[in-house]
Parts: C-alpha cells; structure tokens; sequence
C-alpha cells in the first residue's frame, strides 16, 4: 500500500530544478484558476473542466479524446488565471498542449505570460512561445515553458491565442518556492482591464515582423552571394527573426526601412530610368517586391484586352521605385472618337498580409484622382478592367498616360470585343453563400446584391436565421427573397446538423409522426407561399443538411428528403458533400433517390461517383473553400473550366463575405481564423479582390465554353477543343498559354 501512494505523488507533485539543481515546486498543483471563453469540444468537455488543468495528471491517448484535457474549437483569445492563492517566488511557468495537422488542430500562435504585482496590475513577461517550434505538422505533444526571474507574485495569467480551429491544453504549471522573497521589476506592467487592447498591439507587431522576414528572404534570394547588399540583407534579416517580440514599432519601422533601402539600391543598379514599368500577369500574387521578367517591359507591346459583348476583361500594369524618393504617378485613360467605346475602370491593387505572413496584393481600391505613390525600392500595380457594356464589336485602340514628376509615359492599349455575346443571366449556376445578415455586409445589404449580381452569383443560400420556421412570419424570408428578385436559385438551409434547428421547436422527436406531421405541414404551407410571391420549384430546392460525413446524417438527410418529396414530387433537394469518402455506395444510392442537386468539393469533380451522379440525371454542381492563399486565377476562375469538362452545371465558393464573429476582412489574425471573405470592407462600401474578379470572368468563361462547344463540327474541331480545355487545367499558371486558348474560345463562339 506505501508503495502504491508513493507512485501516485510522484505524479501529482511535479518538480522542476533550476539552474543551480535546486527543486521547485509546481506551486498551481491543486490551485484554483478561471478561465474564458468556456470549454466547447464535446469529447473532452467535462464538470472537471475547471480543476484538470492543475490536477497533475497528464493526458493519456490523443488529446482531443483524452478527459485529462480542455479544449476549444474556434474559440478565439483564451484567457486562463491561476491562483497560487498566496504570494510566491515564481520561476518558471509550463504548459502541455498537442498538435495534429490531419485533425486540423495546432499548438497556439501565442502564450502570453502576466503575473499579478499589484491589485490589477500585472507584469508582463513574453510570449512563452517565442523562439520555439510551434509549427503545424503530424501528432506531438509538447511542454511550453517560460522562465523568469524570482518574480513575486499571486497570480498568474496566460493568454493563449489559437491558430487553427481547435486547441488543448493539459497541464498548466508554475515552478517556484513559497517563500522566496527575491522580486524582480518588470519591464512592463498592464492594468488587467487593458490586457486585450496590449496583447493587439503585440498580435501587430508579430504579424508585421514575420511579414517582413519574409520580405528580407525574397530580397536575399534575389541577391548575388555574399556581395555586399547580400551581406546588408542577412544583417537585417537576423535582426528581424532573433528579436521577436522584443521589436518595438519604432525598431520595426526602422528594418522595414532599411530594407527597402536595400531593394532600392539593387534596383538603381539595373536601370537608369526614374520608374520602371512593366505589364503581366493580373493574376499573379503580387508582391511589394515584385520585379519584371524579361520581356515584360511595358513600353514595349500593347496591352490587349479581349471580351465577349457584355463581358469583362482584366489586366494590370505595375511599377517598381528605383529612386531614394516616393514618386506618385497619375494614371489616365485615353481612347478614340467613339461614341459607344467599352468602358475602362482603374483601382489600386492594395497589399495585405496572408495568414501565412505573405504579402500579396489582393484588395482593389479607387484611385484617388488616378494617381498612385510608389515608395523607395517599392513595387505597386494598378488593375485595369473593362467592360464592354453596349460597346458593338470592333477594336478600340486608346492608350494609358503616365505622368509624374520629370515623367511622361504612354502605354499603347487595345480592346477588342469579338461578336459573340452573352445573355444577360448566366447558363452556369453559381454560389458564393453569400448571407447578408453577415458581417462585413449587413449594414448594406442593398450595394451586397447588386455587387453579386455584377459578378454573376445567381444562386442565393437563405440562412437558417432567415427561414419561416414553424409559428414564425414570414417577413425577414421574404425581405431575402426580394432582395434577390432576380435570382436563378434559392437554396433553403434548413441547418439539420444541428439537433436544435431539426427539433423544429418542439419536444417531440426526430422524425416521430408528430415531428413528420409538423413539418409536412410546415413545408406544404412554405411551398404555397412560394408559389403566391411567384418563385417556382424549379427556382427553389431545400438544403436540409451541409456534408454529411457518416451513416447518422445520412439517415437523417435522406429521413428529410424522402418526407419532401412526398409532400410534392416537384420540391427539389440539395446537399453539398465535400468528400465522399466517409460515404459507401449503398448510402449514394439512397442519395440518388431524394436529392436532386449536389454540390461536391473539387477533389471529387473528376471520380467516379460525379460520373455516376450525372449518369443517374442529377444536377451536380462543384466548389470550395479557401482563404487569402488561394491562387485567383487557379481556384477563382479555373473553376468554372473543370466544373465545364466533367459536366457539371454549377460552381461554388466558401464564401462571399466571411470574416467571423470579429475583426476585419484586412486582418487575418484578429478572429478566431483567417477570413474567407473575397471582398473588404470600404466606407459605407465593397472593396473588391482578384479572387472576386477572378470569379466573375470565370463565370463568364462558362458561358463562352457553352457557345463555343455549340458552334463545333464533331471530329477534329471537337478534339482540338477538348485538347486545348485540358491544357489549360494542366497548366493553370501558364497565363499565356491562357490567354492564347481564351482567344481561340471568343473566336470559336463567335462565328
């Protein structure tokens, strides 16, 4: 029996040495500490929730299955305080958390360290990360710790910043003696009350800095080894990445400085010229160091523009700084005599920082009077659209005038809109779930709609919050539906997931003849008044379930698919599945028998099951879900390509205006993850993105390989179609190649 409770205190009173092998107590065993936002991961979630985090048990198994663990998902900030309820000399603080990339879960971006020095004020103590490897990767647990020196003090309070959707903590400790009574000053103290607004302040700083690591890496890597802006650039670069969370703004602001000094210089000793212009790819993810490849010299070629009547084209022209002073530029647009010339809009391609670190430009602005300052050692772009409007076909010559400071520049311009032309609402059915009840978009719902329709999204998902639940009116679905008037699809998300929405209101069980008689009820009732304001089945279908994933949705998406339809054959059903993986073949078949449209993720467009779903007479329709890192031209507009070649009538996005409970769409890192969203807040206004522009003329494109495919004699025509479609997919970063195809398309439908 001795032997027995000596093993297990051996676990419960951990010790820690210092440097002199003194022993150290883990003065939080046992200790009581609060914490927010409440635990949410159901397999973990637990009444020991608010002890196990300084029980002294360790976890056993994974984390996210082990009841020794806490865990988040999605949660944002974290905060949890321990208090060692008497003052101590505290020096070391540890804590146990897991990663897993195949279960999306990652150690924490940050874990901030505040100790109590006073009645709510804390010192602050670093980030207990800082330094160490927090990647994400395969399974591994890992002890995080932070030492200080002596520190006196009650309590301790570590804010953890999550970094992806789900996070575990084990084990908080704090190693120290009860009676020391060295104390040490720290460097910083924060009134409790102001913990957020400081940790903010030090997310920024972060982001910046590794931004600008990576920056210092793409300027190294373009110069010659060892040479002396090489050796300039390596010097900044360690400085960048030893620092860390020790780089003040000021610090910050002076290496960003600096290193564009460096860029600056490297670009003085290639050209003599005051600005260096060049055309290229609008697609490509431009960078603030973005530098011409040769042949790109703008001054040198037309930039040709070709579109369909009513369609849109895009290009871009950039500049790079080689000067040691800012230059702003006025950019204009001249053309020919024409009364009916194709209209020509001009933006500024604003950079942001990826959730990645990389800085891109992606956001696009209106040019303040058509002008654009380009800073030292700087690269900038403008993005150019045009729109043909009710311009007849023909070629539209015009040029760009570049004027500034000792600078005049033309840069000659062609636009030529072939005959075809397209209608005025698009054959492909396109999605973006673009709810406007969402941030950043719900106080202008108005400006949302005739944005989405400018970019061809003709299919409108009504978010569960919006529906006539049972006993509800139906004044905020109709207000939706007006709003999208126009629309080509509604998509009811009924949200049965959730067993709350599926209870329909009532103590009754799923798919109980009470439960079916309500819902028959319900949904014969909705389909009337559907058919009162004008909107027919085939304009609508119910989407009772989002990817089911296991034999349980299934039953219960199929369960609610099968009542549908007998209520009325005519009522259509819709389901995304993002994988059919967790999926068997007897459960596709019973799909087949109740839904009539699915939407697959982009891995499945090209399998079996999409063939066999298309064999069987289903609508199935593509899409996906991506963040800033998407490639625009890739996922954006390439889309609706491979949506064309597997035969599928419809394409998708997650989603138009995603940007979280919190922050905004500028920032990736102040939400609980990075925004979806492939538009930017403006004044009262949208900003658009390459993504958002990228979809449109994807869209677009559709409709052309539609007109083109029809104008087709079988044989070879068809197979120098087919062969060139393939080619672009293969090569989806070859945008001349691109260009020459899209060409050959416009003239195929256009004869």
């Amino acid at each position: 029996m001795l032997i027995f409770c000596c093993v297990v205190w051996a676990q419960a009173c951990t010790v820690s040495a210092d440097n002199t092998g003194q022993t150290k107590r883990n003065l939080a065993l046992g200790k009581p500490y609060t914490y927010s936002p409440a635990a949410t991961y159901q397999l973990t979630k637990s009444p020991s929730d608010a002890y196990k985090l300084t029980d002294g048990k360790h976890a056993s198994g994974h984390f996210w299955t082990s009841p020794e663990t806490v865990g988040w998902q999605e949660s944002g900030p974290i905060r949890i305080e321990v208090d060692l309820e008497n003052p101590a000399a505290i020096d070391e603080i540890c804590l146990t958390t897991a990663r897993g990339s195949d279960a999306d879960v990652s150690f924490p971006e940050r874990a901030d360290v505040f100790i109590s020095v006073a009645d709510k004020k804390y010192g602050y103590y670093g980030n207990m990360l800082s330094g160490k490897d927090h990647d994400d990767g395969p399974y591994a647990v890992r002890r995080f710790c932070s030492k200080v020196s002596s520190v006196r003090g009650r309590k301790v309070l570590l804010a953890v910043k999550p970094k992806g959707s789900f996070t575990f903590i084990d084990e908080i400790e704090v190693f120290g003696a009860w009676d020391g009574k060295v104390a040490s000053t720290p460097d910083q103290t924060v009134n409790i009350n102001e913990v957020d607004a400081f940790l903010a302040d030090l997310s920024d700083l972060e982001v910046e800095r590794r931004a600008l690591v990576i920056l210092g890496k793409d300027v190294l890597n373009t110069l010659s080894k060892n040479s002396e802006l090489w050796k300039r650039t390596a010097s900044l670069l360690s400085r960048m990445e030893q620092h860390g969370d020790v780089l003040s703004r000021n610090a910050l602001d002076d290496l960003r400085s600096k290193l564009f000094a460096v860029r600056q210089k490297y670009l003085a000793d290639l050209t003599k010229d005051s600005l260096i212009i060049w055309t290229s790819n609008p697609w490509t993810q431009f960078s603030p160091l973005q530098f011409p490849q040769l042949g790109q010299n703008a001054l040198s070629r037309s930039l040709d523009f070709d579109l369909p009547g009513g369609g849109v084209a895009s290009g871009a022209v950039a500049f790079a700084n080689p000067g040691k002073q800012p230059i702003t530029v006025a950019v204009s647009y001249q053309h020919g005599p024409s009364e009916s010339s194709p209209l020509l809009e001009m933006r500024e391609v604003v950079p942001v920082v990826r959730s990645d670190y990389r800085t891109v430009g992606d956001a696009l602005v209106n040019m303040r009077e058509g002008k654009i300052t380009i800073n030292p050692g700087e690269s900038r772009q403008i993005w150019l659209t045009v729109r043909s409007d009710d311009a007849p076909p023909a070629v539209y010559p015009g040029k760009l005038m570049i004027a500034g400071r000792d600078l005049r520049k033309e840069l000659p311009l062609s636009i030529k809109i072939w005959p075809s032309r397209l209608a005025r609402q698009l054959t492909v059915y396109s999605n973006a779930w673009s709810y406007l009840t969402w941030r950043p978009i719900k106080s202008i719902p108005g400006i949302a709609v005739a944005d989405l329709a400018d970019h061809h999204v003709n299919t409108i998902v009504v978010h569960p919050d919006q529906l006539p639940w049972p006993k509800a009116t139906y004044r905020e679905f109709d207000k939706v539906v007006s709003y999208h008037k126009d629309a080509k699809m509604f998509l009811f998300y009924l949200a049965f997931n959730d067993p709350g929405r599926r209870a329909l209101g009532m103590k009754e069980p799923f798919m109980s003849p009470a439960w079916q008689a309500e819902f028959r009820r319900w949904v014969s009732a909705w389909a009337a008044h559907l058919k009162m304001i004008g909107i027919s089945t085939d304009r609508y279908a119910f989407y009772p379930m989002d990817e089911p994933q296991n034999d349980k949705d299934i039953d219960a998406l199929y369960d609610t698919a099968r009542l549908i339809k007998q209520i009325d054959p005519a009522l259509q059903v819709f389901t995304t599945v993002g994988s059919f993986r967790g999926i068997n073949n007897s459960n596709i078949k019973r799909l087949q028998e109740v839904v009539d449209i699915f939407q697959v993720g982009l891995d499945e467009v090209s399998q079996r099951n999409v063939s066999t779903l298309l064999a069987a007479g289903k609508k199935v329709w593509s899409y996906g879900a991506v963040d800033k890192r998407a490639d625009p031209h890739q996922f954006f507009r390439l889309q609706a390509w491979l949506a064309f070649k597997y035969g599928l009538s419809g394409i998708g996005f997650w989603a138009y205006a995603d940007t979280g409970p919190s922050g905004t769409a500028w920032n990736d890192f102040d939400g609980v993850r990075p925004d979806f969203s492939v538009i930017y807040e403006g004044n009262n206004s949208i900003v658009a993105s390459k993504r958002w522009e990228a979809w449109r003329e994807g869209a677009e494109d559709y409709e052309l390989l539609l007109m083109a495919g029809k104008k087709l004699k079988p044989g070879a025509e068809s197979d120098e179609f087919a062969k060139k479609l393939d080619m672009v997919l293969k090569h989806p970063y070859d945008y001349g190649r691109f260009e020459e195809v899209h060409r050959y398309i416009l003239e195929t439908a256009s004869r």
